[in-house]
């Protein structure tokens, strides 16, 4: 028995979760008019082009996407999949199904090579001095970080270097996406700053 045209794509589950590296997937089966399952989708040799136009990803925050649709490994299901280098929330539509699915490409893992950290000085000029250490932690495309946490936090070692002395700075707070340190020392020409993560020098 032939089937009719394809009339539908019938939602599955997704999205996955998934970020910048390894993208949100949304699984649908392609029925036709009667519901069943439109398998000449499967059979023919479909091209990239024609399955990424099925659906139509639209970037809520304007970044930039690329379509990946395509058939799973047994060929029984659509799997539709919008990738960008920018963490931003996707809305996928479709002429084939009347709903629309939101969900959020998030950043990557931390990358030292693009994290970075800021050395704040309160202006004052007595010998005790109010520092703010400020980190930014970014994924490896220069996101911030989404669901930045505190086990994140204590990833990070925050010290200075006091002469021969390391001594750690040890009251941080999470702000969002951003870690907030303050330190209060006295001041000497030989003090340095470090933050770290994972043994990776970044301030």
């Amino acid at each position: 028995m032939s089937c009719g045209n394809l009339a539908g794509l019938k939602f599955i589950s997704g999205p996955t979760q998934g970020n910048v590296i390894n993208p949100p997937i949304l699984t649908f089966q392609p029925i036709d008019s009667y519901g069943n399952v439109y398998t000449p989708l499967f059979s023919s040799a479909q091209t990239a082009n024609y399955l990424n136009s099925l659906t139509i990803g639209t970037s809520l925050d304007k970044a930039t996407l690329t379509p990946n649709n395509y058939l799973d490994k047994n060929k029984n299901y659509l799997l539709v999949q919008y990738k960008s280098t920018i963490s931003n929330n996707v809305r996928v539509t479709s002429t084939y199904f009347k709903e629309h699915y939101d969900y959020r490409i998030k950043s990557g893992p931390i990358d030292t090579t693009t994290s970075y950290a800021e050395l704040l000085n309160d202006g004052t000029k007595e010998v005790i001095a109010n520092y703010n250490i400020r980190i930014y932690p970014k994924d490896n495309y220069n996101n911030y970080i989404d669901d930045l946490n505190k086990n994140d936090m204590n990833n990070f070692s925050t010290y200075y270097q006091f002469y021969q002395n390391k001594i750690v700075v040890s009251s941080c707070d999470l702000k969002t996406n951003v870690i907030e340190c303050v330190a209060s020392i006295s001041k000497a020409d030989s003090m340095e700053f470090n933050v770290e993560y994972a043994k990776n020098k970044i301030l």
